[in-house]
Formats: structure tokens, C-alpha cells, sequence
């Protein structure tokens, strides 16, 4: 299948987990986000970044992650199409009482951060006791699965903390 030029540029996420460093980005995927900044398009990212491994399926984290987004009007590839689609009608904040509505297909590496991603917060709200909840989030084989384990963990967030916090910690774990 041949891949269609999407140019892509860093959202505010991404520009963020460069300035910042952070460590949720695999070294391929830090050097793709570097690599785009709105006027190289995705062959080209692909073809420079080939001898160090980066796939599409790296552009993909990138997008699902919100890290990056289109800003050119071509068709983008399939795969990253899809997420893309998914994660702009998924932009909005989840309704706080409702389960996830539709399927989201991630990458398993993109699930790996999420996970590791919703873990973090997990741990930063309740300290050691999340140990049990995040090894439930760490089960996850698919978005679905971590979404319904999200709202899950909303519930308990609420009795212990506050509904104002679980809705962010829902908000910011389902990007």
C-alpha cells in the first residue's frame, strides 16, 4: 500500500514533550515529533527517519497521542486516517456518566502509553494504594478494555477524591 504526504505539525502536547523531554516517547517516535514541523510531509518523515526503524505505525502513536496533527487537506494513509478521525471526534471531554460509545482501534504500542500514561496519574492521586488499580489498567488488550477500565477507576476516584478530578483524570486518560 503506497503511503499518501500528510503533512503534519506538533500540537501543543507535542511541542511540550520535546521541550519538556519526556520519556513516554519511545527514541523513534521523539525523532519523528521533531521531525514534524509542518512543512515536511509523511514520506519524506518516513524515508528520513527509515535507518533508525520509525514505521507508520510510529506516526500513528504520535497522532493518537494528540501529539500531532494534520495541517495539510490530502487524504492521510488509512491507519493514521482512522485515528485521526477517531481522535477528533474524541477531542471533546467524555461525558463523565457515560461508558465509551464507539471502538477505537490503537496501536498495542500506542496502548502501552496510554496505559503507562493513566498509571502515572494514578499514582500522583493516590500514592502506593493505585497499585491494585493499575495492574487492572495494565491487563488492557485493547482501547475498549482500557476505556471501560477508566471509568471504572472514575467511580473510585470520586469516592475517594472528587468527582472534579475524576472527570479530568477520565478527560485526560482518553485523549
Amino acid at each position: 500500500m503506497e503511503i499518501q504526504a500528510m503533512i503534519y505539525s506538533k500540537t501543543m502536547a507535542g511541542l511540550n514533550a520535546v521541550k519538556n523531554r519526556t520519556s513516554e516517547l519511545s527514541p523513534r517516535q521523539r525523532s519523528v515529533l521533531i521531525m514534524c514541523d509542518g512543512k515536511r510531509n509523511s514520506v519524506e518523515i518516513l524515508k528520513i527517519t527509515a535507518g533508525l526503524g520509525v514505521t507508520a505505525n510510529d506516526l500513528e502513536v504520535l497522532v493518537t497521542l494528540q501529539m500531532i496533527a494534520s495541517v495539510s487537506p490530502a487524504v492521510a494513509q488509512p491507519a493514521v486516517a482512522a485515528v485521526s478521525s477517531s481522535s477528533a471526534s474524541l477531542a471533546a471531554s467524555p461525558s463523565p456518566d457515560s461508558a465509551p460509545a464507539a471502538s477505537r482501534v490503537v496501536s498495542p504500542e500506542a496502548l502501552k502509553i496510554l496505559v503507562r500514561r493513566a498509571t502515572k496519574q494514578l499514582e500522583n492521586l493516590l500514592g502506593p494504594s493505585c497499585e491494585p488499580l493499575s495492574l487492572k489498567l495494565e491487563k488492557s488488550k485493547t482501547y475498549d478494555e482500557f476505556a471501560i477500565q477508566i471509568y471504572e477507576m472514575r467511580r473510585i476516584l470520586i469516592s475517594i477524591r472528587s468527582e472534579k478530578i475524576a472527570n479530568e483524570f477520565v478527560a485526560s486518560s482518553l485523549v
